[in-house]
């Protein structure tokens, strides 16, 4: 069982000022939000919070072009809501994997290194707003 601290946010914004104070675990975000959207959020992740994994959610019916799209920007995954338990859990460990395996490529131990699975060794996760009523 992994000890996972959750910090729920309502806005792009937030999760940015958590980024840059935290090491965070993962970010699961909506693709669509007001202000920042999610694909816009997934972008600016990826230059400045490079192996921080990013899952991101929809509720709306999106075209394979979406779906590839984030995929491609750098998106470890892409859920559809509402999502069943073991779909999230799945696309969690995921997460914590990649993460994993970015912290030792950063560290320089390589893959294969051998991690704890505390909170400690992937850090907190930022849900959005609109990914609470999934859990």
């Amino acid at each position: 069982r992994r000890d996972l601290e959750f910090i729920f946010l309502t806005s792009a914004t937030d999760a940015l000022a958590v980024l840059n104070t935290q090491d965070i675990g993962a970010v699961f975000t909506d693709v669509m939000m007001p202000g920042v959207s999610g694909r816009d959020l997934l972008d600016i992740i990826q230059r400045d919070h490079a192996g921080v994994p990013v899952v991101m959610l929809t509720g709306k019916a999106s075209s394979i072009d979406v779906v590839v799209d984030c995929m491609k920007a750098g998106a470890c995954d892409y859920l559809s809501k509402p999502v069943a338990y073991d779909r999230l859990k799945e696309a969690m460990e995921k997460a914590i994997q990649l993460k994993s395996e970015n912290q030792s490529s950063a560290s320089g131990t390589g893959p294969n290194r051998k991690s704890g699975s505390s909170a400690e060794s992937v850090g907190n996760w930022w849900l959005g707003e609109s990914a609470k009523s999934m859990i």
